[in-house]
């Protein structure tokens, strides 16, 4: 699971209790220390969380460059300009293929709904 734009981790902590890896990107390195102890004050300090500081849009441009793929995505970008639109447009490229049994579920744009995500990540 990658959550792009991941703040203090709400979504980040809920997926990994949930069991899914986590891959959290922050472009703030003091918000990922706060989602790093969110982590670890829920008991999660050894679940399986990258935590990066990077731009978020870069990011998603490097992870397609090294054909990284996510089963699902979560991206909450700061309200303001729309400086993360690239981010938004291309990170459908890192999206797994659907699973068989989920594609007549999956929406028109090929993402999952958070119900698709928490069936993948107990299935």
């Amino acid at each position: 699971m990658l959550n792009l734009f991941a703040y203090t981790g709400g979504a980040t902590v809920a997926c990994a209790a949930a069991g899914a890896s986590v891959c959290h990107v922050d472009a703030a390195r003091g918000m990922v220390s706060w989602a790093r102890e969110n982590a670890r004050s829920s008991g999660l300090e050894d679940a399986p969380i990258r935590w990066i500081v990077d731009d978020c849009t870069k990011f998603v441009e490097r992870e397609i460059r090294r054909g990284r793929q996510y089963d699902a995505i979560i991206m909450d970008p700061p309200a303001g300009p729309y400086k993360h639109l690239p981010a938004h447009r291309t990170s459908k490229k890192l999206l797994c293929p659907p699973l068989p049994e989920k594609k007549k579920r999956n929406n028109k744009k090929g993402l999952l709904t958070v119900i698709q995500l928490l069936d993948r990540i107990h299935n």
